[in-house]
């Protein structure tokens, strides 16, 4: 029987990308998501308290994780100049990831506890760059 219970999202990151998630005390992580979120938006994504990071480089595993404290939705050019130096992308990052999407708005999902696994952890099926909403049967026992 499957168990409906969603642990967390999960994304795939780069491990030199990684490395600062670590580093930074608050970070602030990235992404533009297929569905903007609005008050409105009733996205499983706004109701989870826990985000997984995923290597995608030759680990390919869970290594960490951290809390998510706040998600907000804005365009590059709204981000608050006091934000840059939690998010995970240096500027010139940023702005090359948001190549000719400037016009659509960019998920800011704020963290804390950020912690890495002494074991990590192995999924069953294969990660997109999508991310994927994590539950306990889609992990390696």
């Amino acid at each position: 029987m499957k168990n409906d219970k969603i642990l967390g999202v999960v994304y795939a990151l780069p491990k030199s990308i990684l490395e600062r998630l670590f580093i930074i005390k608050n970070p602030i992580f990235v992404k533009y998501l297929a569905r903007e979120i609005t008050k409105k938006s009733k996205t499983k994504l706004t109701k989870l308290t826990d985000m997984y990071f995923y290597e995608s480089d030759s680990n390919k595993k869970i290594i960490g994780s951290g809390k998510i404290i706040k998600i907000e939705s804005l365009l590059i050019s709204k981000i608050p100049k006091n934000y840059y130096p939690n998010i995970i992308l240096d500027k010139k990052e940023l702005l090359n990831y948001s190549k000719n999407r400037e016009n659509k708005k960019l998920a800011l999902i704020h963290l804390t506890n950020i912690r890495r696994f002494k074991k990590v952890k192995s999924l069953k099926k294969a990660l997109t760059m999508a991310g994927l909403y994590l539950k306990p049967e889609h992990l390696k026992s």
